[in-house]
């Protein structure tokens, strides 16, 4: 079974382009640092582990990934531009 989650990243510049481009295998790219999607719960615990390899506490790096209850209606506000199509907007 899936879930909805939305990740917030924040790392050194150095790791920027790795973590990117790592999460735009398992999430939808919403904003700079910012994914959105459904995952099953295997297939987060691999995200997990594979960006664990690329977080340094000791420059600051963190990852929050917040899990979304199912059912639940979010109103989201998008002032400027969306960087992520439209449709792959989960979060209505």
């Amino acid at each position: 079974m899936s879930k909805r989650y939305l990740l917030v990243y924040d790392v050194n510049e150095k790791r920027v382009a790795k973590v990117h481009k790592l999460l735009l295998r398992f999430l939808v790219w919403k904003q700079n640092s910012t994914f959105e999607g459904y995952l099953p719960r295997g297939a987060l615990k691999e995200l997990i582990r594979r960006v664990s390899k690329y977080i340094r506490k000791e420059d600051d790096d963190g990852l929050v990934i917040y899990s979304l209850p199912k059912g639940t209606k979010l109103k989201v506000e998008i002032i400027g531009k969306d960087k992520a199509n439209s449709l792959t907007n989960f979060i209505e």
